[in-house]
């Protein structure tokens, strides 16, 4: 038998309520497009501290359910983290059921000079879910559980290049 990666396992990172305004909805060619937006809200960590807010008046949430039913959420909101005061960008997508909790893909963009740059480099998902009335929006995001690098190990198997680098012209 092949050895195979091992099962991926998450864990708890944020946890998002915003609040949302009035729903415009059309028929498109693709389905019944919705579009709300995210007012304002706040974002806490795993333990429940708020860690950041929803930048009002840059957010929304956008969906499709198409001819089979299947619901296309895609959600973009900017963060200001209380830490320093920086931005990260963040945009979902995912595929579900209307009215039901969906499981996401989440990517955060943060500031690069942010506390939170790391979340650049990091895989997430979430469940994105709504209060039966349509006011609140719910967001938990997860982070895959990476086990740690062994650098000796990644030295050992990438060869070091000591060949000087020569420029276009031949010179060095």
């Amino acid at each position: 038998m092949s050895p195979t990666a091992p099962t991926p396992v998450f864990e708890s990172l944020f946890s998002v309520a915003v609040a949302m305004g009035d729903k415009h909805a059309l028929k498109g060619s693709f389905g019944m497009r919705a579009n709300k937006p995210l007012l304002s809200g706040a974002v806490k960590d795993a333990t429940g501290k708020v860690v950041g807010e929803i930048v009002p008046n840059t957010s929304a949430s956008y969906g499709v359910v198409d001819a089979y039913g299947t619901y296309h959420p895609t959600v973009s909101m900017t963060i200001q983290w209380e830490a320093d005061g920086t931005f990260a960008y963040l945009n979902l997508s995912g595929v579900g059921s209307f009215g039901t909790p969906t499981t996401v893909y989440i990517h955060i963009e943060a500031d690069i000079n942010s506390s939170y740059s790391w979340l650049n480099r990091k895989f997430l998902i979430g469940k994105v879910s709504h209060a039966p009335d349509g006011t609140m929006g719910f967001f938990d995001i997860f982070m895959l559980k990476e086990p740690p690098v062994d650098l000796e190990k990644v030295t050992k198997a990438v060869p070091v290049v000591t060949t000087p680098l020569v420029s276009v012209d031949g010179s060095s």
